[in-house]
């Protein structure tokens, strides 16, 4: 039958954030400034969508050329590219959210 599977080690999806999201989708875009702007959900390895870890991009940036991320194609070469961590960037937005009660 196989070992018994320990239920209290499975995590669910993370919890939604509208209010983090909301207010980083009314800044202008992490690379040019530009608004309005798409919240680009920054992931490591094979983790799920986090609405805690997210930038705000521009849909050029984000999704619609070759020099936005999803055009690069990965975090390392969007940070080849422009020098800005997505990473550290998201991290940064969320503990701003956090220290304003946005998050929870």
């Amino acid at each position: 039958m196989g070992a018994p599977v320990n239920h209290k080690r499975m995590k669910g999806p993370p919890p939604k954030q509208p209010a983090h999201i909301e207010r980083v989708k009314g800044m202008g875009c992490l690379i040019c400034g530009y608004s309005p702007v798409d919240a680009h959900h920054v992931r490591t390895g094979l983790q799920t969508k986090n609405d805690a870890r997210i930038v705000p991009l521009c849909r050029f940036h984000h999704q619609d050329s070759r020099m936005g991320f999803h055009g690069l194609g990965s975090e390392r070469a969007f940070y080849q590219e422009y020098g800005v961590s997505l990473l550290a960037e998201a991290e940064r937005l969320a503990g701003e959210s956090r220290e304003q009660g946005l998050m929870k």
